[in-house]
């Protein structure tokens, strides 16, 4: 779950550089932009013979609005490293939405992955994929049909957190209005806020993350889940990565060697478990034990968070998901503005066709 506060932001070390398929690191420099010769500059994508970039000399910060490193987030940890084996020096800051976002803006990090709306109400740009469904499921402690759902009392992370907002869907499924039932608000704590009221029994079902299922229910073996966010709403993602418009004006091969760090990063999850695993022992510092990683990685796959496909980012659905936010009221101020503006699909379109011609390499 993505959720919105405020946290100083710290950089963190996020372990060793793993090397792979991708290729091997190379020389790094500091901020700005330098690249080395015959290496890949700001606006110019230089590739190796093996059709990687070569990214030697460029310094790419990123910045994710989880306000820890815990599995669901492995891939941007990838990305990083991925940048960090085509030579690049690069780093992933942690920190609570819009923290990291507004360190875009102020031109100290390159991109972010955040929510649509804490993205372009900033403004910035989108130019990425990032989690292209929601990882949510309703459980209930009590009542094993929606229809039972009226008079219970819901778990969500606040009114203004990505939960809430599926909400409309699932009163709907369930044929009911919001007047009959009510709601226990976690406070911005997160799924796992919203895990221990639902284990607690302060409220009678909740939105949890899927990767929390499995520890609820050691305390609430009965446990029943009764949908999925990805199923109510196929068309919202989670998450997205944003920059300012005028970074992406002026580092076009920049933000297309980041597109290509995160296909190759999907391309991990979706075809080599155990090399995601040991990322994300190394993202978390081996916070769980492997086991516990296995386990988080099958419950991220039944919803297709990351679905290895170009259509995760086209004007089409850009459009369902800006409409869907708007129309809950979570676009504002400069958010507000025309389709065109709300994303640059020119780098993602670019390192997809990089790909096809060099998928070995990836």
């Amino acid at each position: 779950m993505k959720v919105r506060g405020r946290l100083f932001i710290a950089l963190v070390v996020l372990g060793p550089v793993m090397l792979g398929a991708a290729g091997s690191p190379g020389s790094a420099s500091t901020r700005p932009h330098q690249a080395a010769a015959h290496a890949t500059t700001d606006r110019k994508l230089v590739l190796t013979k093996r059709g990687v970039p070569n990214l030697a000399g460029l310094t790419i910060p990123l910045a994710t609005s989880a306000g820890h490193a815990g599995a669901e987030d492995t891939l941007g940890y990838i990305v990083t490293q991925t940048l960090k084996q085509w030579g690049a020096n690069s780093s992933l800051t942690l920190g609570s939405s819009p923290t990291g976002e507004e360190a875009v803006l102020s031109g100290s990090i390159d991109a972010a992955n955040s929510d649509m709306p804490t993205i372009i109400n900033l403004p910035l740009e989108i130019f990425m994929a990032n989690q292209s469904h929601q990882d949510y499921v309703f459980a209930s402690r009590d009542f094993t049909s929606l229809k039972q759902m009226k008079g219970k009392v819901i778990g969500i992370g606040s009114t203004t957190s990505p939960d809430y907002y599926i909400m409309p869907a699932l009163l709907k499924k369930a044929g009911l209005s919001a007047s009959e039932i009510s709601y226990i608000s976690a406070g911005g704590g997160g799924s796992s806020a919203l895990a221990t009221l639902l284990a607690t029994g302060r409220v009678d079902a909740a939105w949890i993350h899927v990767s929390n299922l499995t520890k609820v229910r050691t305390s609430q073996p009965n446990l029943v889940v009764l949908a999925r966010a990805a199923t109510l709403l196929p068309t919202i993602a989670d998450s997205w990565w944003g920059a300012r418009p005028s970074w992406l004006s002026s580092h076009p091969a920049v933000a297309e060697a980041i597109c290509l760090a995160y296909i190759h990063a999907v391309k991990i999850f979706n075809t080599q478990p155990t090399t995601w695993e040991n990322y994300a022992e190394g993202y978390t510092t081996n916070a769980d034990p492997l086991s516990a990683v296995a386990a988080e990685r099958k419950a991220f796959s039944y919803p297709d968070l990351w679905p290895f496909s170009q259509a995760n980012l086209s004007p089409s659905v850009i459009q369902k998901n800006y409409t869907f936010y708007k129309n809950a009221g979570d676009i504002n101020g400069a958010g507000i503005r025309p389709l065109k503006q709300v994303a640059d699909y020119g780098p993602w379109t670019a390192a997809w066709k990089v790909y096809q011609a060099h998928q070995r390499a990836y």
